[in-house]
């Protein structure tokens, strides 16, 4: 990308943002740019947050003129919240495209610089004033740390994927084949215990088929088997 002062730039390992034309003073980006340089993304982060919350000053070593000191080991310096908001702002975005190429987090800030923008002149009763412009260009680079952190944190990523995998998985019953039912009862006996039938599974009754009715006989041959035969004289 043309406008880059840094010409060192690898796309495989490295990650870019530019803030052009940013309405902050370029002396104060310059001081910000210098203290913040060489260091990792997630500190820088956090020191921008404390500058703009005042609870941190930026340490001032060119434009100190007329500057009090700070408390601590710091000497003059600065709670510029305007222009910390904007490279936290542009740090922000340069993480976020170190992302999207699959970098890992932290980053190492290699490059940041501040330069002086065009300077329009205001208007109406503010007429003869120039306003403050200054570009702004930022590159992060991984390291070994953050690509140790990037695999540690794939590995714990997949380990729990399976963790849940298995959580969720059903488990999973074999079908046992039918057990065929005994007719006859079973005994079983155990050393000094009595026996005890084992009940088997209810049989099903067979069914019963009726027998054909006999017919009775008539009364003229039960009559004339009670005749007996009278004896002959």
């Amino acid at each position: 990308m043309a406008g880059y002062a840094f010409t060192k730039y690898d796309s495989a390992t490295m990650a870019r943002a530019a803030a052009r034309d940013a309405p902050i003073s370029v002396k104060t980006s310059v001081e910000i740019a210098k203290w913040l340089r060489g260091a990792m993304s997630d500190k820088a982060e956090r020191s921008l947050k404390e500058v703009i919350a005042l609870r941190r000053a930026v340490p001032f070593t060119r434009a100190c003129d007329h500057v009090g000191h700070r408390r601590g080991h710091l000497g003059p310096g600065k709670y510029p919240v305007k222009a910390a908001s904007v490279f936290l702002a542009l740090l922000t975005q340069c993480v976020a495209n170190a992302e999207s190429k699959g970098l890992g987090t932290p980053l190492k800030i290699v490059h940041l610089a501040a330069q002086q923008a065009a300077t329009p002149a205001h208007y109406g009763r503010q007429r003869g004033l120039v306003m403050k412009r200054a570009h702004v260009e930022l590159v992060l680079a991984e390291t070994e740390e953050s690509k140790r952190r990037e695999k540690r944190e794939k590995r714990v990523k997949k380990e729990g994927k399976k963790d849940s995998e298995k959580k969720d998985a059903k488990p999973v019953v074999e079908e046992k084949p039918p057990v065929k039912a005994d007719v006859n009862v079973k005994e079983t006996t155990m050393p000094n215990e009595e026996k005890t039938p084992v009940a088997s599974q209810p049989v099903a009754a067979k069914p019963v088929t009726a027998k054909p009715a006999t017919p009775k006989p008539k009364a003229e041959s039960l009559k004339k088997a009670e005749k007996k035969p009278e004896p002959k004289q």
